[in-house]
């Protein structure tokens, strides 16, 4: 198990690596193939996104807006931004460029890492996520952070007004990793699915820090339609996933429904009653 005194992200990756190196870290099933890396894999491939950053004139601090879908290539982007000790300023697939050039301002943003289906933001420097070319033995050296440095600034949902930015160290974050660790059982031989967009703190808190840091499996998956995310269940034979209660109220209505088109939804409302009285 990765030493519970790991303060920064940089040093939580370069731990796993080191106690979960051959490990499968994350999958996802692009079309018809499958990517998969080890945990040490990952690293190597963080190291290659930080070397590819400093390239590029990103420096420790700098800030680094992550635009993309969730994918081994956004975790990937996320850990090289740390170990260069620059801030990572995720958002959200559904923002449009007119939100992305105002945060862009606001965060005095050196470079935005996103995907090929967003537009190019002008007046910054751009990397195609999915164009990115990994060394396979990258000389980069990681940056020495502090538990006590900007990570990252969470864009909230903004439901008042305009969204705004959240700031975010180390210590903020793996805090709640650690405390989550205790009560929610896990250990190596879960596997999780990953559903919920990375941009936000709860998936990426409980749905990506917490199984790197147990040494989990996370499969990301590649669309939320109901037959895709079945088959991601069982051919990767998921233990856990995070969810929301309008996605569970979604599933729900869609077996609701399904029962309801069979004639068979008295049969459905005797299993939900029985269900209750059933030891979980």
């Amino acid at each position: 198990m990765i030493p519970r005194n790991v303060k920064t992200f940089g040093d939580l990756i370069q731990s796993a690596a080191r106690h979960y190196a051959n490990r499968t870290a994350v999958k996802i099933r692009p079309r018809f193939r499958t990517i998969s890396w080890t945990y040490q894999e990952l690293y190597s491939n963080s190291l290659s996104i930080a070397q590819l950053l400093k390239k590029n004139g990103v420096k420790k601090g700098d800030k680094v807006i992550l635009w993309a879908p969730n994918s081994h290539l956004w975790v990937a982007s996320f850990f090289g931004i740390q170990l260069l000790g620059a801030v990572a300023v995720p958002v959200s697939i559904q923002n449009n460029e007119l939100f992305i050039r105002k945060i862009a301002k606001q965060t005095s943003a050196k470079l935005i890492i996103k995907s090929l289906r967003f537009p190019t933001i002008s007046r910054l420097k751009n990397i195609n996520i999915e164009n990115t070319d990994f060394d396979s033995n990258p000389k980069f050296t990681p940056v020495k952070s502090n538990e006590n440095d900007l990570a990252e600034i969470i864009y909230t949902s903004g439901t008042t007004g305009d969204p705004k930015g959240v700031m975010l160290t180390h210590k903020n974050i793996l805090s709640d990793v650690k405390a989550t660790s205790n009560i929610i059982p896990i250990n190596e031989n879960d596997r999780f699915l990953s559903i919920l967009p990375l941009s936000h703190m709860f998936e990426q808190t409980a749905g990506m820090l917490l199984p790197l840091y147990k040494g989990c499996q996370i499969t990301y998956a590649t669309s939320l339609n109901s037959i895709s995310i079945r088959k991601n269940l069982v051919d990767d034979r998921i233990t856990k996933f995070v969810a929301v209660p309008e996605f569970l109220k979604l599933v729900m209505k869609r077996i609701e429904n399904e029962a309801e088109n069979k004639g068979k939804k008295k049969q459905l409302e005797t299993l939900f009653g029985i269900s209750k009285r059933v030891p979980m």
